[in-house]
């Protein structure tokens, strides 16, 4: 057995205060009201059987978490679902945000969205760099694995679409 000195091992405190400490995200008590929001989200057109309602959730703690993005996106996206949900459109027009459902042949637009619901949710829950997921983790990685194999595609302007994301994203 060698011969160990005890007092040369690193104490557990000394681990745990050497550790990067990431910060906590924003609890939902500390986010203004939806009242107060810096850009109104306003949800128009809803069919039965949407999830527009949904998405529009995404944005609005988006706008929360990321105002000054919020302001700055000036675009008009469609998200074409590929299993079944109706279109969804978001009009980002700086100084609100319109969330309603789309038409299917609507061709108005700088970034078209096309993915199967649960591919959606995995790309925008998945923590991201510069508006892209990142390689670095996981999900990132299988965020990253369903836009190579075209499981989630973007047709537009990839600034838009990396702001989208980034206002989207749920890590």
């Amino acid at each position: 057995m060698p011969d160990t000195d005890v007092h040369a091992l690193p104490t557990v405190e000394s681990v745990v205060n050497a550790r990067p400490v990431r910060p906590l995200p924003p609890r939902v008590d500390d986010l203004p009201a939806p009242a107060q929001l810096a850009v109104p989200v306003h949800v128009e057109d809803v069919a039965d059987g949407s999830i527009t309602p949904a998405i529009a959730a995404l944005v609005e703690r988006g706008v929360l978490l990321r105002p000054e993005l919020a302001t700055r996106i000036r675009s008009s996206t469609v998200i074409r679902f590929t299993d079944g949900y109706p279109p969804v459109r978001l009009d980002f027009r700086g100084h609100d945000i319109l969330v309603s459902d789309a038409d299917p042949e609507d061709r108005a637009r700088d970034l078209l969205i096309e993915a199967s619901l649960p591919d959606l949710v995995a790309t925008v829950g998945a923590p991201l760099a510069g508006g892209l997921p990142k390689p670095t983790s996981s999900a990132g990685r299988a965020a990253i694995a369903r836009l190579a194999d075209g499981r989630v595609e973007f047709d537009g302007s990839l600034r838009t679409a990396r702001n989208v994301l980034r206002l989207l994203a749920l890590a």
